[in-house]
Protein backbone atom coordinates (compact mmCIF):
# COMPACT_ATOMS: atom_id res chain seq x y z
CA UNK A 1 0.00 0.00 0.00
CA UNK A 2 1.36 3.39 -0.96
CA UNK A 3 2.41 5.77 1.84
CA UNK A 4 0.19 8.67 0.68
CA UNK A 5 -2.86 6.41 0.78
CA UNK A 6 -2.41 5.53 4.46
CA UNK A 7 -5.24 6.61 6.82
CA UNK A 8 -2.94 8.93 8.76
CA UNK A 9 -1.93 10.74 5.56
CA UNK A 10 -5.55 11.15 4.48
CA UNK A 11 -6.50 12.55 7.94
CA UNK A 12 -3.63 15.06 7.89
CA UNK A 13 -4.56 16.18 4.36
CA UNK A 14 -8.20 16.60 5.37
CA UNK A 15 -7.25 18.73 8.41
CA UNK A 16 -4.99 20.93 6.27
CA UNK A 17 -7.77 21.36 3.69
CA UNK A 18 -10.29 22.35 6.35
CA UNK A 19 -7.82 24.84 7.88
CA UNK A 20 -7.20 26.37 4.45
CA UNK A 21 -10.93 26.79 3.84
CA UNK A 22 -11.43 28.40 7.29
CA UNK A 23 -8.52 30.82 6.74
CA UNK A 24 -9.85 31.76 3.29
CA UNK A 25 -13.36 32.30 4.66
CA UNK A 26 -12.27 34.67 7.45
CA UNK A 27 -9.97 36.58 5.11
CA UNK A 28 -12.79 37.25 2.62
CA UNK A 29 -15.80 37.62 4.94
CA UNK A 30 -16.40 39.51 8.15
CA UNK A 31 -19.15 39.43 10.76
CA UNK A 32 -21.28 42.54 10.46
CA UNK A 33 -24.09 43.52 12.83
CA UNK A 34 -26.93 45.70 11.61
CA UNK A 35 -29.95 47.19 13.34
CA UNK A 36 -33.23 46.44 11.61
CA UNK A 37 -36.32 48.43 12.54
CA UNK A 38 -39.17 45.97 12.93
CA UNK A 39 -41.73 48.41 14.29
CA UNK A 40 -43.87 48.03 17.35
CA UNK A 41 -45.71 44.92 18.35
CA UNK A 42 -48.71 44.11 20.46
CA UNK A 43 -50.89 47.00 21.55
CA UNK A 44 -48.32 49.63 20.52
CA UNK A 45 -48.63 48.47 16.91
CA UNK A 46 -52.18 49.83 16.75
CA UNK A 47 -52.02 52.58 19.39
CA UNK A 48 -49.47 55.31 18.69
CA UNK A 49 -50.24 56.99 22.03
CA UNK A 50 -49.69 53.94 24.22
CA UNK A 51 -46.44 55.27 25.73
CA UNK A 52 -47.89 58.60 26.80
CA UNK A 53 -50.96 56.86 28.20
CA UNK A 54 -48.78 54.64 30.39
CA UNK A 55 -46.67 57.64 31.35
CA UNK A 56 -49.78 59.48 32.59
CA UNK A 57 -51.03 56.43 34.50
CA UNK A 58 -47.68 56.31 36.30
CA UNK A 59 -48.33 59.93 37.29
CA UNK A 60 -51.64 58.89 38.91
CA UNK A 61 -53.74 60.28 36.02
CA UNK A 62 -56.67 58.17 34.90
CA UNK A 63 -56.57 57.69 31.11
CA UNK A 64 -59.49 56.49 29.03
CA UNK A 65 -59.73 56.14 25.25
CA UNK A 66 -63.22 56.73 23.83
CA UNK A 67 -64.53 57.04 20.28
CA UNK A 68 -68.14 57.84 21.03
CA UNK A 69 -69.56 61.13 22.26
CA UNK A 70 -72.16 59.15 24.20
CA UNK A 71 -69.46 58.05 26.67
CA UNK A 72 -68.32 61.63 27.16
CA UNK A 73 -71.88 62.89 27.68
CA UNK A 74 -72.46 60.38 30.45
CA UNK A 75 -69.06 60.40 32.21
CA UNK A 76 -67.38 63.75 31.52
CA UNK A 77 -66.83 66.07 34.51
CA UNK A 78 -65.87 69.75 34.59
CA UNK A 79 -62.38 69.11 35.95
CA UNK A 80 -61.51 66.49 33.32
CA UNK A 81 -59.34 67.01 30.23
CA UNK A 82 -60.23 65.89 26.70
CA UNK A 83 -57.56 65.48 24.02
CA UNK A 84 -59.20 65.24 20.61
CA UNK A 85 -57.37 62.96 18.17
CA UNK A 86 -57.90 64.41 14.67
CA UNK A 87 -59.26 62.15 11.95
CA UNK A 88 -60.20 62.77 8.32
CA UNK A 89 -63.81 61.78 8.98
CA UNK A 90 -66.49 64.22 10.04
CA UNK A 91 -68.66 64.14 13.17
CA UNK A 92 -72.13 65.49 13.87
CA UNK A 93 -72.45 69.12 14.81
CA UNK A 94 -74.26 68.13 18.00
CA UNK A 95 -71.05 66.50 19.33
CA UNK A 96 -69.07 69.65 18.61
CA UNK A 97 -71.67 71.80 20.35
CA UNK A 98 -71.56 69.49 23.36
CA UNK A 99 -67.76 69.82 23.65
CA UNK A 100 -67.88 73.60 23.38
CA UNK A 101 -70.64 73.81 25.98
CA UNK A 102 -68.63 71.56 28.30
CA UNK A 103 -65.57 73.84 27.91
CA UNK A 104 -67.67 76.91 28.72
CA UNK A 105 -68.71 75.27 31.95
CA UNK A 106 -65.09 74.76 33.02
CA UNK A 107 -63.60 71.93 30.93
CA UNK A 108 -60.14 71.76 29.36
CA UNK A 109 -59.89 70.76 25.67
CA UNK A 110 -56.60 70.05 23.84
CA UNK A 111 -56.69 70.18 20.04
CA UNK A 112 -53.65 68.75 18.19
CA UNK A 113 -53.67 69.78 14.51
CA UNK A 114 -51.65 67.55 12.17
CA UNK A 115 -52.31 68.99 8.70
CA UNK A 116 -54.50 71.41 6.79
CA UNK A 117 -56.68 68.58 5.45
CA UNK A 118 -59.03 68.38 8.42
CA UNK A 119 -62.74 67.73 8.76
CA UNK A 120 -65.19 70.63 8.78
CA UNK A 121 -66.32 69.81 12.30
CA UNK A 122 -62.70 69.99 13.48
CA UNK A 123 -62.33 73.40 11.84
CA UNK A 124 -65.35 74.63 13.77
CA UNK A 125 -63.49 73.93 17.03
CA UNK A 126 -60.64 76.17 15.87
CA UNK A 127 -63.08 78.87 14.76
CA UNK A 128 -64.55 78.92 18.26
CA UNK A 129 -61.25 80.39 19.53
CA UNK A 130 -60.61 82.39 16.31
CA UNK A 131 -57.47 80.39 15.48
CA UNK A 132 -56.15 79.49 12.03
CA UNK A 133 -53.82 76.68 11.07
CA UNK A 134 -51.53 77.92 8.28
CA UNK A 135 -48.69 76.56 6.16
CA UNK A 136 -45.19 78.00 6.09
CA UNK A 137 -43.11 78.57 2.98
CA UNK A 138 -40.70 75.63 3.20
CA UNK A 139 -37.23 76.33 1.85
CA UNK A 140 -35.06 73.80 0.06
CA UNK A 141 -33.15 71.42 2.34
CA UNK A 142 -35.16 72.69 5.31
CA UNK A 143 -35.87 70.09 7.97
CA UNK A 144 -39.53 69.23 8.35
CA UNK A 145 -39.22 68.46 12.05
CA UNK A 146 -36.83 70.63 14.04
CA UNK A 147 -36.03 70.69 17.73
CA UNK A 148 -36.48 74.20 19.15
CA UNK A 149 -36.46 75.73 22.62
CA UNK A 150 -39.93 76.75 23.81
CA UNK A 151 -40.14 78.91 26.90
CA UNK A 152 -42.98 77.84 29.17
CA UNK A 153 -43.25 80.49 31.89
CA UNK A 154 -39.68 80.55 33.23
CA UNK A 155 -38.62 77.13 31.93
CA UNK A 156 -37.25 76.21 28.53
CA UNK A 157 -38.17 72.91 26.89
CA UNK A 158 -36.49 71.29 23.92
CA UNK A 159 -39.48 70.31 21.79
CA UNK A 160 -39.78 68.90 18.25
CA UNK A 161 -41.96 71.16 16.09
CA UNK A 162 -43.28 70.83 12.54
CA UNK A 163 -41.70 73.67 10.58
CA UNK A 164 -44.30 73.41 7.80
CA UNK A 165 -47.15 74.85 9.90
CA UNK A 166 -47.90 77.55 12.43
CA UNK A 167 -50.90 78.97 14.28
CA UNK A 168 -52.43 82.43 13.94
CA UNK A 169 -55.05 84.04 16.16
CA UNK A 170 -56.63 87.48 16.56
CA UNK A 171 -57.35 86.88 20.23
CA UNK A 172 -54.92 87.36 23.07
CA UNK A 173 -54.11 83.87 24.35
CA UNK A 174 -53.42 83.00 27.94
CA UNK A 175 -50.31 81.15 26.78
CA UNK A 176 -48.28 81.46 23.59
CA UNK A 177 -45.33 79.20 22.73
CA UNK A 178 -43.49 80.36 19.63
CA UNK A 179 -40.37 79.64 17.62
CA UNK A 180 -38.70 81.27 14.59
CA UNK A 181 -41.25 79.39 12.47
CA UNK A 182 -44.29 80.92 14.21
CA UNK A 183 -46.67 80.03 17.02
CA UNK A 184 -46.92 76.32 17.83
CA UNK A 185 -49.01 76.26 21.01
CA UNK A 186 -51.85 78.60 21.96
CA UNK A 187 -53.95 78.37 25.11
CA UNK A 188 -57.24 80.26 24.99
CA UNK A 189 -59.77 80.81 27.72
CA UNK A 190 -63.24 79.88 26.48
CA UNK A 191 -65.94 80.72 29.00
CA UNK A 192 -64.86 79.20 32.30
CA UNK A 193 -62.67 76.62 30.60
CA UNK A 194 -59.66 76.43 28.30
CA UNK A 195 -58.86 75.29 24.75
CA UNK A 196 -55.22 74.52 23.89
CA UNK A 197 -54.19 74.21 20.24
CA UNK A 198 -50.87 72.54 19.36
CA UNK A 199 -49.41 72.02 15.88
CA UNK A 200 -47.68 68.71 16.37
CA UNK A 201 -49.09 65.57 17.94
CA UNK A 202 -45.96 63.63 16.94
CA UNK A 203 -44.09 64.76 20.06
CA UNK A 204 -46.30 62.56 22.27
CA UNK A 205 -46.22 59.54 19.94
CA UNK A 206 -44.58 56.28 20.95
CA UNK A 207 -41.33 57.09 19.14
CA UNK A 208 -40.99 60.70 20.39
CA UNK A 209 -42.39 60.88 23.93
CA UNK A 210 -39.04 59.81 25.34
CA UNK A 211 -37.01 62.27 23.24
CA UNK A 212 -35.90 65.72 24.44
CA UNK A 213 -38.29 67.34 26.90
CA UNK A 214 -41.48 66.06 25.27
CA UNK A 215 -42.82 64.25 28.31
CA UNK A 216 -42.10 67.17 30.64
CA UNK A 217 -43.56 69.69 28.18
CA UNK A 218 -46.78 67.71 27.73
CA UNK A 219 -47.11 67.22 31.48
CA UNK A 220 -46.68 70.96 32.05
CA UNK A 221 -49.23 71.79 29.33
CA UNK A 222 -51.68 69.24 30.73
CA UNK A 223 -51.51 70.73 34.25
CA UNK A 224 -51.13 74.39 33.35
CA UNK A 225 -54.65 75.62 34.20
CA UNK A 226 -55.11 73.17 37.07
CA UNK A 227 -54.02 69.75 38.24
CA UNK A 228 -55.35 66.99 36.01
CA UNK A 229 -56.76 63.78 37.45
CA UNK A 230 -58.49 62.27 34.40
CA UNK A 231 -57.75 62.51 30.68
CA UNK A 232 -59.95 61.32 27.83
CA UNK A 233 -58.37 60.53 24.47
CA UNK A 234 -61.32 61.21 22.18
CA UNK A 235 -60.80 59.66 18.73
CA UNK A 236 -63.14 61.35 16.30
CA UNK A 237 -64.18 58.55 14.00
CA UNK A 238 -67.48 59.79 12.64
CA UNK A 239 -68.87 58.30 9.45
CA UNK A 240 -66.55 57.46 6.53
CA UNK A 241 -66.94 59.45 3.32
CA UNK A 242 -68.62 58.02 0.25
CA UNK A 243 -66.45 55.97 -2.10
CA UNK A 244 -66.54 58.52 -4.93
CA UNK A 245 -65.71 61.36 -2.52
CA UNK A 246 -62.71 59.45 -1.17
CA UNK A 247 -61.49 58.59 -4.69
CA UNK A 248 -61.85 62.17 -5.93
CA UNK A 249 -60.06 63.45 -2.86
CA UNK A 250 -57.21 60.98 -2.50
CA UNK A 251 -56.95 59.12 -5.84
CA UNK A 252 -57.83 61.79 -8.41
CA UNK A 253 -54.51 61.29 -10.23
CA UNK A 254 -55.30 57.59 -10.77
CA UNK A 255 -58.77 58.46 -12.06
CA UNK A 256 -57.39 61.05 -14.48
CA UNK A 257 -54.65 58.76 -15.82
CA UNK A 258 -57.13 55.88 -16.18
CA UNK A 259 -59.51 58.12 -18.13
CA UNK A 260 -56.70 59.23 -20.46
CA UNK A 261 -55.60 55.62 -21.05
CA UNK A 262 -59.20 54.59 -21.78
CA UNK A 263 -59.63 57.44 -24.27
CA UNK A 264 -56.37 56.57 -26.07
CA UNK A 265 -57.33 52.88 -26.23
CA UNK A 266 -60.74 53.69 -27.72
CA UNK A 267 -59.12 56.04 -30.25
CA UNK A 268 -56.56 53.42 -31.30
CA UNK A 269 -59.19 50.67 -31.47
CA UNK A 270 -61.49 52.75 -33.66
CA UNK A 271 -58.65 53.49 -36.13
CA UNK A 272 -57.55 49.86 -36.21
CA UNK A 273 -60.84 48.11 -36.81
CA UNK A 274 -62.74 50.81 -38.68
CA UNK A 275 -66.47 50.73 -39.15
CA UNK A 276 -68.47 47.50 -39.25
CA UNK A 277 -68.92 45.73 -42.58
CA UNK A 278 -72.54 45.44 -43.82
CA UNK A 279 -74.09 42.04 -43.37
CA UNK A 280 -73.60 40.06 -46.61
CA UNK A 281 -76.70 39.07 -48.55
CA UNK A 282 -77.64 35.41 -48.96
CA UNK A 283 -75.78 33.83 -51.90
CA UNK A 284 -77.85 31.76 -54.37
CA UNK A 285 -76.78 29.42 -57.17
CA UNK A 286 -78.20 29.50 -60.65
CA UNK A 287 -80.51 26.68 -61.70
CA UNK A 288 -78.04 25.65 -64.38
CA UNK A 289 -75.37 25.05 -61.73
CA UNK A 290 -77.67 22.66 -59.88
CA UNK A 291 -78.44 20.80 -63.10
CA UNK A 292 -74.78 20.51 -64.01
CA UNK A 293 -73.93 19.26 -60.52
CA UNK A 294 -76.69 16.66 -60.68
CA UNK A 295 -75.53 15.52 -64.13
CA UNK A 296 -71.93 15.10 -62.99
CA UNK A 297 -73.13 13.11 -59.99
CA UNK A 298 -75.18 10.72 -62.13
CA UNK A 299 -72.36 10.32 -64.65
CA UNK A 300 -69.75 9.50 -61.96
CA UNK A 301 -72.07 6.89 -60.45
CA UNK A 302 -72.67 5.18 -63.86
CA UNK A 303 -76.31 6.26 -64.09
CA UNK A 304 -76.04 7.99 -67.46
CA UNK A 305 -79.12 6.13 -68.77
CA UNK A 306 -81.30 7.95 -66.22
CA UNK A 307 -79.82 11.28 -67.30
CA UNK A 308 -80.38 10.41 -70.98
CA UNK A 309 -83.98 9.30 -70.41
CA UNK A 310 -84.83 12.49 -68.50
CA UNK A 311 -83.29 14.64 -71.24
CA UNK A 312 -85.27 12.76 -73.95
CA UNK A 313 -88.47 13.15 -71.93
CA UNK A 314 -87.88 16.88 -71.62
CA UNK A 315 -87.35 17.24 -75.40
CA UNK A 316 -90.46 15.19 -76.25
CA UNK A 317 -92.57 17.29 -73.84
CA UNK A 318 -91.23 20.37 -75.57
CA UNK A 319 -92.23 19.00 -79.01
CA UNK A 320 -95.70 18.17 -77.67
CA UNK A 321 -96.18 21.70 -76.37
CA UNK A 322 -95.02 23.49 -79.54
CA UNK A 323 -95.85 21.00 -82.36
CA UNK A 324 -98.36 18.51 -80.96
CA UNK A 325 -99.21 17.13 -84.44
CA UNK A 326 -95.60 16.00 -85.03
CA UNK A 327 -95.89 13.16 -82.53
CA UNK A 328 -98.71 11.59 -84.63
CA UNK A 329 -96.42 11.16 -87.65
CA UNK A 330 -94.41 8.04 -88.22
CA UNK A 331 -90.89 7.79 -86.81
CA UNK A 332 -89.06 8.39 -90.14
CA UNK A 333 -91.00 11.60 -90.90
CA UNK A 334 -90.52 12.85 -87.32
CA UNK A 335 -86.80 12.23 -87.39
CA UNK A 336 -86.47 13.89 -90.82
CA UNK A 337 -88.35 16.96 -89.60
CA UNK A 338 -86.19 17.23 -86.46
CA UNK A 339 -82.96 16.71 -88.46
CA UNK A 340 -83.97 19.52 -90.78
CA UNK A 341 -84.69 22.14 -88.09
CA UNK A 342 -81.77 21.12 -85.84
CA UNK A 343 -79.31 20.87 -88.75
CA UNK A 344 -78.12 17.40 -87.78
CA UNK A 345 -78.13 14.05 -89.55
CA UNK A 346 -81.04 11.58 -89.17
CA UNK A 347 -78.56 9.07 -87.77
CA UNK A 348 -77.76 11.45 -84.86
CA UNK A 349 -81.49 11.91 -84.23
CA UNK A 350 -81.93 8.15 -84.11
CA UNK A 351 -78.99 7.82 -81.68
CA UNK A 352 -80.41 10.50 -79.42
CA UNK A 353 -84.04 9.36 -79.35
CA UNK A 354 -84.03 5.62 -79.92
CA UNK A 355 -80.86 4.00 -78.59
CA UNK A 356 -81.48 2.68 -75.07
CA UNK A 357 -77.97 2.13 -73.77
CA UNK A 358 -74.94 4.17 -74.74
CA UNK A 359 -71.77 2.47 -73.57
CA UNK A 360 -69.20 4.90 -74.91
CA UNK A 361 -68.64 8.42 -73.65
CA UNK A 362 -68.53 9.77 -77.21
CA UNK A 363 -72.00 8.40 -78.07
CA UNK A 364 -73.47 9.75 -74.82
CA UNK A 365 -71.97 13.19 -75.44
CA UNK A 366 -73.20 13.21 -79.05
CA UNK A 367 -76.74 12.24 -77.98
CA UNK A 368 -76.89 14.99 -75.34
CA UNK A 369 -75.59 17.57 -77.84
CA UNK A 370 -78.17 16.50 -80.41
CA UNK A 371 -81.02 16.74 -77.87
CA UNK A 372 -79.79 20.18 -76.84
CA UNK A 373 -79.78 21.34 -80.52
CA UNK A 374 -83.32 20.04 -81.01
CA UNK A 375 -84.54 21.87 -77.90
CA UNK A 376 -82.97 25.11 -79.02
CA UNK A 377 -84.35 24.81 -82.57
CA UNK A 378 -87.94 24.23 -81.54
Amino acid sequence: MKKWLRPSSIAIASILLVMAIVIWFFQNYEYVTTIVYTGYSGEAKHNNLLAVQRFLRNQQVTVEVVNSSHVLKTQLQKNDVVLVHPRVFDVPKADIDFLLQWVKSGGYLILPVGNTDMAESYKSLLEAVQTEFLENAVKKKQKIFESVALTFKDTQYSVLVDTRYHLKTIKTPRLRLESPHGDHTLLHQYGNGYIAVITNLTLIGNSQIGQGDHAAFFWRLLNFPRATTKLYFFEILGSPPALWEALLKYAWMILVSSGVCLFLWLWIASRRFGRCFPEPSLARRRLLEHIEASAYYLWRHQQSDILLQQTRQAVLQRIEQIHPDWLHRDTAQLYAKLAKIAVVSPADITLALQTDALDSTADFTLAIQTLSKIRKAL
